[in-house]
């Protein structure tokens, strides 16, 4: 396979210079040397500051690491553009907020500040969209990236050594949905693949992230919250990669999650549901039972319907107890 500058080139630092030298391809002078690359340039630098195209570029002024920002780039010496870029960390303590104040102390109020949120691996859009909204900034994923670059006409080394990375990415992140269960219930990014695809399609509010633990940590999915009234505690569900538990938090008293769990393989005993006990630990959050996971993956292969209405009948275990 020929090399690839960016199996070596994995940091976010190597990224934001990635970016940062395409914004810089978007300035008119470029033209001349890689008309097709100035396009795609041109195109990305539009997209992620929401104009069209006729919108004129006349010039683009790129800034590393100022103010402590990842990617900045001045647009026209009027629109300040700013990139938190990520590849598989996340947003903490109000970042771009952050930024976008240093900026305007620094810069004052002649510029009209564009804060954009790029990232090339997975994350919860729940939750980002979430943040997304309170701290006024744009989401731009992986998909949105690939849309602009994946159809450039550059025959630039450099361009198409990132595309072809991120798409890497891209299919293994869909894995989930071409292989055999059993072949990626190890890859994490097919958990996070399927998770996002949960999340775009359970019509459910829905968390997922990596949970790390003594025992390796994994990839978990949580959706589904329902106060119980009768055990006096929130029930709800977890996928944690190989077993869909049954979740209670609020501290649960041992004998109301006792009770519950009678109550759940009742319920599953009518549905000819395979449940099984779970060990009880004293905590904030206390498995109650389990299913494995396999039960979503029955013909061994990832079936949406079959998914979305097993997932129904879990759900439905709940609300009976909750009711």
């Amino acid at each position: 396979m020929k090399p690839n500058l960016f199996n070596y080139a994995t940091s976010e630092l190597s990224q934001d210079a990635f970016l940062l030298w395409l914004l810089e391809w978007a300035n008119p002078s470029n033209s001349e040397y890689d008309l097709e690359l100035y396009k795609t340039a041109s195109d990305f630098l539009r997209k992620i500051i929401d104009v069209d195209e006729k919108f004129d570029i006349k010039s683009v002024v790129c800034k590393k690491q100022q103010y402590h920002i990842d990617v900045l780039a001045i647009v026209n010496d009027k629109i300040a553009v700013i990139i938190e870029d990520k590849i598989n960390t996340q947003e903490h303590g109000n970042q771009i907020a952050r930024y976008r104040q240093q900026l305007e102390t620094a810069l004052g109020t002649q510029y009209d500040i564009k804060c954009i949120y790029l990232k090339t691996g997975n994350e919860c859009l729940t939750k980002l969209r979430e943040n997304a909204d309170k701290g006024n900034f744009k989401i731009f994923m992986r998909q949105d990236l690939l849309k602009i670059l994946d159809k450039s006409n550059s025959d630039n080394t450099i361009l198409k050594d990132f595309v072809l990375k991120i798409k890497e990415v891209e299919e293994c992140s869909n894995q989930y949905k071409s292989k055999p269960y059993h072949e990626w219930m190890q890859n994490g990014f097919a958990w996070q693949g399927f998770y996002s695809w949960l999340e775009d399609n359970l019509g459910d509010y829905i968390e997922w992230r990596y949970v790390s633990n003594p025992n390796g940590g994994f990839w978990g999915c949580y959706w589904h919250w329902k106060w119980c009234k009768a055990f006096n505690f929130t029930i709800y569900l977890q996928i944690e990669q190989n077993r869909i538990c049954f979740k209670a938090d609020n501290k649960p008293n041992i004998d109301c999650i006792k009770k519950c769990q009678e109550k759940i393989f009742s319920i599953a005993l009518e549905k000819n549901l395979k449940i099984e006990k779970s060990r009880f630990h004293r905590g904030n959050y206390v498995t109650i039972c389990f299913v494995d996971t396999s039960y979503l993956f029955d013909k061994g292969f990832f079936e949406e319907k079959e998914i979305l209405a097993k997932i129904s009948n879990l759900t439905k275990i709940i609300d009976s107890i909750a009711d």
